[in-house]
């Protein structure tokens, strides 16, 4: 599984790079912004996995991954504007990844707390949701601040902000039903 960890970062890394040369090229500094802060923080997960504590594998392949889906394809290469659905398929995957982190927070945890199944389905859900809600007072404190619209307020308002929470809670509702079936404990 490694292997898989491994071939995640170092797509992700080189589909930066490339998408970096086209977003300088079309002056699309958010992206190129946004792109480089995320290849900059693949090596500091490498010094934090070598020094300090190693992350569980699955987390870091799975947000690799998520990063080649919603920064390189949905932010450097306009996915969000070219595809109508792209940010709801984000918001659920970032649900999915968000319960998995849950469910493995509870893993690290199983032997010192008692934990029944529905607690399991509850947190995991919980997390997927405050991660949607902390990732939209991301957004909104950036549209402040930059005079920007990634919320797209101008033209949705407060829906798209919604249907962004909805899909989160959906995704962290589904990998925690995922869990429900497939834990044993």
């Amino acid at each position: 599984m490694r292997k898989i960890e491994l071939f995640a970062k170092w797509l992700l890394r080189i589909s930066i790079v490339v998408s970096l040369v086209y977003t300088i090229f079309i002056k699309h500094w958010v992206g190129t912004a946004g792109g480089s802060i995320v290849l900059v923080l693949t090596f500091i997960i490498d010094y934090i996995n070598h020094k300090f504590y190693k992350i569980e594998y699955t987390i870091t392949s799975t947000v690799y991954l998520y990063c080649i889906f919603s920064l390189v394809m949905g932010n450097m290469w306009d996915f969000y504007d070219k595809i109508e659905w792209w940010d709801m398929l984000m918001h659920i995957l970032s649900g999915i990844i968000l319960g998995n982190i849950g469910n493995v927070i509870l893993n690290k945890n199983a032997g010192k707390l008692k934990i029944t199944k529905l607690l399991m389905f509850l947190f995991i859900v919980g997390i997927a949701c405050i991660g949607g809600v902390v990732w939209e007072i991301y957004e909104f404190a950036i549209d402040s601040l930059f005079n920007l619209d990634t919320q797209l307020a101008k033209g949705y308002g407060i829906t798209d902000t919604m249907w962004d929470l909805v899909m989160d809670f959906l995704g962290g509702v589904g990998i925690g039903i995922y869990y429900l079936v497939t834990n044993k404990k």
